[in-house]
């Protein structure tokens, strides 16, 4: 398909107040976006990538499901730095992804001007790097921070040679039955670390071990918790928790 065909097909299905059977017609009114700027917002989101029919269908598919989403009062334009990675991006998981889905909902946010101002352009780059794992955690997290029950991590700390060591790890209630790779936790902790997403946050005075009189160790109080940026890119990205007041 061409990427006009591509753009008239598309512009159908999104928020476009006025539409011209005739794509060179000029436009009357200027009444929101009109068919013509749709397509040429479309053709510059999606140059210059290709689809056969199945892929169309399914970016079709994807772009409706996000619409539905935006209450129609409140349906606006994407922005083609939204639109076009975001597209793009979907080429490459799996329909009904946990990527595809936080694709879909920042594809909404772009379209709502009620929450426009989430949709920061540089969070389809930031969902390209998340593995489905790294998805689900975050999906985890956003909870917890909705619902003020975070997941906890308590290690122990050998004291040797006036040094703590790493002892093991008494406590790790991270629900880890939906992910694909939880032998991976430490690794996708530190991904999202540096992502500037998540981590592990100290919440509490550490405990002191005693064998007697002499320090042995210490306790490590922690909690798998979204950093600030990880909140607003939730927000952006996630679906708030059923029964959530912003639900």
């Amino acid at each position: 398909m061409s990427g006009t065909e591509i753009a008239l097909a598309l512009a159908k299905i999104l928020p476009v107040e006025k539409v011209y059977d005739d794509l060179a017609a000029p436009a009357v009114r200027q009444v929101g976006m009109t068919l013509e700027s749709a397509v040429k917002c479309l053709r510059l989101a999606t140059f210059p990538l290709e689809y056969g029919s199945a892929q169309f269908e399914r970016m079709q598919r994807f772009i409706r499901r996000s619409v539905d989403e935006v209450p129609e009062q409140n349906r606006i334009p994407p922005a083609p730095q939204i639109l076009g990675p975001a597209v793009e991006g979907i080429r490459y998981e799996e329909e009904g992804s946990p990527i595809e889905e936080m694709f879909a909902q920042l594809l909404s946010r772009s379209m709502d001007s009620d929450r426009v101002n989430l949709a920061h352009p540089a969070y389809p780059a930031l969902i390209r790097q998340l593995s489905p794992d790294e998805a689900e955690m975050l999906r985890i997290m956003w909870g917890s921070h909705q619902t003020g029950h975070f997941h906890q991590r308590n290690v122990r700390q050998s004291l040797k040679n006036n040094r703590f060591h790493f002892d093991r790890i008494e406590l790790d209630d991270l629900p880890r039955e939906a992910l694909l790779y939880p032998e991976n936790v430490d690794f996708y902790v530190d991904h999202l670390w540096n992502l500037g997403l998540a981590g592990l946050f100290e919440v509490r005075n550490q405990e002191h071990l005693y064998a007697g009189d002499v320090q042995v160790g210490v306790r490590v109080f922690r909690q798998y918790q979204l950093t600030a940026i990880g909140q607003h890119f939730a927000t952006a990205v996630l679906k708030p928790v059923a029964g959530h007041p912003s639900a």
